[in-house]
């Protein structure tokens, strides 16, 4: 090898050498200041016992975690609009992370994205899937949705016209639940024979006049019911209310979602067959969790915005047998956290 050519080489690996020293310094011992005591904020989807329970699970973790945390809660469940004036109102460019239930992912994924062009962002309870959020904090809606049409079918045993209630369509976790419930209920009646026939998706919008009155409109048009299916947390109480009126209760098998006191009464009642039950205050603990600990990594670290980094947290279903049980644990946990202040948005009156 002549000198020219031993230069060149030594050169070479010198160079290598000295880029191995850069990139291990840039990346091992000098990564991104850590946010030791995390600005944060928890947008709820409403203001309802469900979302309470959930912003005390965000509560919780924020007092272990030493973060701060700041509440915006609209005042009516639902409410896309009263959420987004809101999600305006985040000053994102000054806190550390933000936790969002979108009530209308498509319409407002710009908005997300650009709070998340300064902070961190998890959705939590319904995804956003198409926005720059690092991550998703809730139950796999689809498999709920698909528990949904279990009870439904062990409930109606023989088969038979069911009515399902919905707040929207908008919402990424009411499209996964009723797609879950009719995959199931259609796939079965294929490969088994099973009658469980879909008559109508009734949607409130979160109104609970416009839910009942579209119920009792459902009941006079099929008198020939069997069963009836509320996929959102206040769904079980209005459709039990609704149903002693009419002197049906009892009559009519009833699955719900969610386990709200009204719910859980009618359960042990006998008005409503079973619920499926989620964990609002886990979520809202998990959310609050993954949001402080990507807050204290390097940016190296940190997940692949947009990618599919979701936290599935498991349904359950609830039986009269189970309430025991289920209403001890509840109590043991709602103690766990403080209350902090809430903004919350002006009431929709129109």
């Amino acid at each position: 090898m002549s000198g020219s050519q031993r230069f060149f080489v030594f050169g070479l690996l010198a160079l290598i050498a000295a880029g191995v020293v850069w990139f291990r310094s840039e990346v091992y011992s000098n990564p991104q200041p850590l946010v030791e005591h995390p600005e944060l904020v928890l947008v709820t989807g409403g203001s309802s016992p469900y979302w309470q329970l959930l912003a005390k699970g965000a509560v919780a973790a924020a007092d272990e975690l030493d973060a701060d945390l700041e509440l915006k809660i609209p005042a009516d469940d639902e409410d896309a609009k009263q959420q987004t004036e809101l999600l305006v109102k985040v000053h994102a460019s000054e806190v550390d992370g933000v936790a969002i239930s979108p009530l209308e992912a498509e319409g407002q994924t710009r908005l997300i994205n650009d709070i998340a062009g300064h902070a961190l962002v998890i959705t939590v309870d319904s995804d956003a899937p198409q926005s720059n959020r690092i991550g998703f904090v809730g139950a796999s809606n689809h498999a709920a949705g698909i528990q949904c049409a279990e009870l439904v079918e062990e409930a109606l045993g023989g088969g038979g016209k069911v009515v399902v209630l919905a707040a929207n369509m908008t919402k990424q976790n009411m499209l996964e639940r009723v797609q879950g419930i009719k995959e199931k209920v259609d796939g079965d009646a294929e490969s088994e024979g099973a009658k469980v026939e879909i008559v109508d998706v009734l949607i409130d919008e979160g109104d609970a006049q416009r839910c009942q009155d579209q119920l009792i409109a459902a009941l006079e048009a099929h008198p020939d019911l069997a069963g009836v299916v509320g996929l959102n947390s206040y769904h079980g109480g209005l459709i039990a209310e609704c149903l002693k009126q009419k002197e049906l209760d009892g009559k009519l098998k009833v699955v719900a979602f969610d386990a709200l006191d009204e719910t859980l009464d009618a359960i042990e009642s006998g008005v409503i067959f079973a619920t499926v039950a989620q964990d609002p205050y886990q979520y809202g603990y998990e959310a609050v969790a993954r949001l402080v600990a990507n807050c204290q990594r390097s940016g190296i670290q940190l997940p692949l915005v947009g990618g599919k980094n979701t936290m599935n947290i498991s349904t359950q279903k609830l039986y009269a047998k189970d309430l025991e049980e289920y209403r001890r644990q509840f109590e043991k946990r709602m103690g766990a956290a403080e209350s902090t202040k809430a903004e919350q948005a002006p009431e929709n009156k129109e």
